[in-house]
């Protein structure tokens, strides 16, 4: 499980011990079933449940329309100052990955007006490379 797969055995081992659980609470029965459903549900390899949303401007998209794509979902926000520092380096990616099926969607707990203005001020890839350049330059280097 640590690599996010589950071989037969383990699946098997899981299963088992959520019927074992229901069986001896069989007042949260229900409450066990959906905790087992969501976990084998939510495996490597497996589809992510849809959700449906809008981007900044307003255009309604879906995740299945990016079935066949690798898709980074982020969840961030202005407020959050790690989230702030992900932004530009989630531009490099996008750069990187370009000529790839590679997505990265964001799900931004900000206002729409907060979150168009966040997105304006945001380093642009070409940015964070320079920078990246810059800090490999200055960091000493290990001696052999």
């Amino acid at each position: 499980m640590d690599q996010g797969t589950l071989s037969a055995a383990q699946e098997s081992r899981i299963l088992q011990y959520f019927n074992e659980l229901a069986a001896k609470h069989h007042a949260d029965a229900a409450a066990v079933a959906k905790e087992r459903d969501a976990i084998l549900a939510r495996r490597i390899g497996t589809v992510a449940p849809d959700i449906a949303g809008k981007d900044l401007d307003g255009v309604e998209f879906k995740l299945s329309d990016y079935r066949g794509k690798v898709v980074v979902l982020v969840f961030s926000g202005d407020w959050c100052g790690p989230c702030r520092s992900e932004y530009p380096y989630q531009r490099l990616l996008l750069e990187v990955y370009k000529d790839q099926p590679f997505a990265i969607l964001s799900v931004n707990s900000d206002t729409l007006e907060v979150a168009k203005k966040a997105k304006a001020v945001n380093l642009r890839a070409e940015d964070v490379i320079k920078g990246v350049k810059q800090l490999m330059r200055e960091v000493p280097r290990a001696k052999k």
